[in-house]
């Protein structure tokens, strides 16, 4: 009895989403402290498991031989065209952007078809050449047309990269339809002598078909991993062993057999719906998972509404497609049994319902995209950030008032000129005395709270304090106030820092819902994040750089990914909370308008009758106790520190809060960059 498509597409499309999950993890996480890096030894331990399932299935439950029921080169090429597209994908990687691949890889019915029909004389009907049209079409519709698209550095994507993106789909599909060729009837007959048949051979069922197939395959590849495993032995196992030598190497143990496991079921599915379906119904499921990923990604990212109507409409296409070709074959019976009992012409018929066919696979997506559109920009819970005017939130004019009294930009320049400001290293600071609301200096790390803290002390000359104090941080730069840990005054914060946002985390939340007032300080995610980075490598030294490191790029994706999205999470969380609140950019406190920002902060702070004079202001900025490296850095100045890829990754991650921020405008007026289309 064949097995049905719909539990073959539902266990294929759950068993490569959970790999993906698996992978993802054991490639960005860390093993206390210890990052996995070796991913030839992944592919072995897959190998592995995937010969274990298959002799366990071929010889334990069905009782069969587990001589190859083909010559072993049919099972190498099939090895060596997975290895090929993998090798080709990676590749691409350095030359595309991660959404140009992802795209791509929605076009994979294409080769499979061409390739199919040209190389092994397979002949489709008209509805397997709509389906690829109307996939083809919608992914194109969505990379062009969606704000979720393609960025300024995406589409300078490099030819190379084209042509490894290309040769991807190439060696992918030639393994897809080798693989089906071997389930064809002709090459169902087993060589094999030890069946006790008259001649030698035997018609194989598809179950002796898969796994034989599966078992072969993976020992072939084995071979291939395993060479490449003995040439790069010294860092390969080198890694593994480092991980497994930590306290959660049982961990990665556990995450590398559920990751070939699930790889191993998947793997299952996969030749079963090559073996009954044939490899363009398993091409097109597999291209539905790929673009469904990108639609959970924008679901994951609250920028469902960001799609347009040009994404939905093409996100309408590519479901109509492959909802085209899933129903093919069932199509394919109506239609002849019409054909044959109908008295009117087979030609009419035939014709009317060709007709009916493309008009609603036409007009479903038009209608769906639209409906689409219109639900998630009405429902889709908007980002935080969406409708915010920097000019409203980071208010900066020529002229401003402080204590009632106002400066312009010229004074406050002749006034520069005119103070003799003190060395505040001789200044002596106190705790504030009186009672005073419970305020939290929110940031981001490496986003500008040490610049803040040290013109608030300055010119107010009261101690501010961090809101975990320890010995390390009585010996950071500030001390951290940590002599008058009950100070309410401005407490440093980072919640929530590296946590799940819909996440009942007791204690950040609780610390976070402790504050009454909130002086949030935001610094462009680009700086933060290589800032950032370096620090965690650097034993928490902030002014320490990882020699060598000059660039990032897509081997770090995953670590700078989940890094910008906490980026996202931690101004989303502050600048969502219904409290008093007075928001600055670390940039602002870097221009020429830093007094005017000042004066807002302060204004918060401290009761009127409190304020310190402008000229303690003019004096805050004391170079001569400059903090950290970065604070002599030009605001993006890691512009070029990242890849185009990569930093095209980070900026559609951040993009509701950056583009709603001004950082957009900021970098096109003062470094001359294009990062994102805001519109």
């Amino acid at each position: 009895m064949r097995p049905s498509l719909s539990p073959l597409a539902v266990g294929l499309l759950a068993s490569y989403t959970l790999y993906g999950y698996l992978q993802e993890k054991i490639m960005s996480w860390t093993y206390d402290g210890v990052r996995f890096r070796s991913t030839v030894i992944l592919v072995a331990f897959n190998r592995i498991a995937g010969i274990a399932v298959a002799v366990y299935m071929q010889q334990y439950h069905l009782g069969n031989s587990l001589k190859p029921h083909h010559p072993v080169y049919a099972y190498a090429a099939i090895s060596l065209f997975n290895f090929a597209s993998t090798l080709c994908q990676y590749e691409a990687l350095k030359h595309v952007s991660f959404t140009t691949q992802t795209l791509g890889k929605t076009s994979k019915m294409v080769p499979v078809l061409l390739l199919g029909r040209l190389v092994h004389g397979k002949r489709y009907n008209w509805r397997s050449y709509l389906a690829v049209l109307l996939v083809t079409l919608g992914s194109m519709l969505y990379m062009t047309t969606s704000h979720n698209g393609p960025t300024a550095d995406s589409r300078s994507s490099a030819p190379r990269g084209i042509l490894l993106l290309a040769g991807y789909l190439l060696f992918d599909g030639l393994a897809s339809t080798t693989e089906a060729k071997l389930f064809q009837p002709s090459h169902r007959r087993s060589t094999s002598k030890d069946y006790g048949s008259s001649n030698g051979t035997r018609t194989l069922s598809r179950n002796e078909l898969v796994f034989d197939q599966m078992l072969w395959t993976n020992v072939c590849s084995l071979g291939v991993s395993s060479l490449v495993v003995l040439a790069d032995r010294k860092r390969s196992f080198g890694n593994f062993l480092d991980v497994l030598k930590t306290p959660s190497g049982p961990l990665l143990l556990f995450d590398v057999s559920f990751l070939s496991l699930s790889a191993s079921i998947g793997l299952i599915f996969l030749l079963t719906t090559i073996a009954t379906y044939g490899p363009l119904h398993c091409s097109t499921l597999m291209t539905g998972k790929q673009f469904l990923s990108i639609v959970l990604n924008g679901a994951a990212f609250k920028t469902g509404r960001n799609f347009g109507i040009g994404g939905w409409l093409g996100i309408g296409f590519v479901a109509s497609g492959v909802d085209l070709e899933l129903s093919n074959k069932h199509q394919a019976k109506e239609e002849k049994t019409l054909e044959l009992s109908s008295t009117k012409s087979p030609k009419s018929s035939g014709e009317r319902y060709l007709t009916k066919t493309v008009i609603r696979h036409f007009a479903f997506p038009i209608v769906g995209g639209l409906v689409a559109h219109i639900l998630s920009t009405g429902l889709t819970p908007r980002n935080a950030a969406d409708g915010v005017l920097a000019s409203e939130v980071f208010p900066a004019g020529p002229s401003f008032v402080y204590r009632n009294q106002t400066y312009s930009r010229e004074r406050i320049r002749s006034l520069s000129k005119e103070v003799d400001c003190p060395d505040h290293s001789a200044v002596k600071r106190t705790a504030y005395g009186s009672p005073i609301p419970r305020t939290v200096l929110a940031s981001f790390p490496r986003s500008g709270n040490t610049l803040t803290r040290e013109v608030v002390e300055h010119s107010t000359g009261f101690h501010t304090v961090h809101a975990r104090c320890g010995l390390v941080l009585e010996m950071s730069y500030f001390a951290e106030g940590c002599k008058y840990p009950d100070n309410n005054f401005l407490v440093k914060d980072h919640v929530p820092e590296y946590t799940i946002y819909a996440q009942d985390d007791g204690e950040w939340k609780e610390r976070a819902e402790s504050y009454d007032r909130v002086v949030q300080v935001i610094r462009n995610p680009l700086d933060a994040l290589w800032s950032y980075w370096h620090l965690m490598r650097s034993q928490m030294n902030h002014a320490k750089r990882i020699e060598g490191i000059d660039v990032l790029g897509l081997k770090n994706l995953s670590e700078l990914d989940r890094m910008a999205q906490n980026w996202v999470q931690h101004t989303d969380y502050w600048m969502s909370v219904d409290r008093p609140r007075v928001m600055l950019r670390y940039e602002d406190l870097r221009s020429d308008d830093q007094v005017q920002h000042l004066a807002r902060v302060l204004e918060v702070l401290l009761p009127a009758d409190e304020l310190p004079p402008i000229e303690r202001l003019i004096c805050a900025d004391d170079d001569r106790a400059v903090a950290y490296q970065s604070r002599k850095a030009e605001p993006f100045y890691s512009w070029n520190h990242f890849t185009p890829e990569v930093r095209s990754h980070i900026l559609s991650v951040v993009k509701d809060d950056w583009c709603a921020l001004g950082f957009e405008s900021m970098l096109r007026k003062q470094r001359g960059h294009k990062g994102i289309d805001c519109h």
